[in-house]
């Protein structure tokens, strides 16, 4: 029997440091059409995901692609 983790605790990479740790960058993902709009059109464009990345050891801490966090990260 194997006990389930405890999520009253904030994810951490291996540092030691939660998402919202200055060490921890938010990282849009998006699709072609997001890159479209980006690159030539100049207008702001929803991404398809966001990835929470350590910059120090690399660890991805979370994931988000419900539709209020995309719209809060639009770029």
């Amino acid at each position: 029997m194997t006990d389930a983790p405890d999520r009253s605790e904030p994810l951490r990479c291996s540092c030691g440091y939660t998402r919202d740790h200055f060490m921890v960058s938010a990282e849009r993902r998006y699709g072609f059409f997001g890159w479209f709009f980006l690159l030539f059109m100049t207008a702001g464009a929803t991404p398809i995901e966001i990835v929470w990345r350590c910059r120090r050891c690399g660890d991805v801490i979370a994931r988000a692609a419900d539709p209020d966090t995309l719209e809060a990260h639009r770029g």
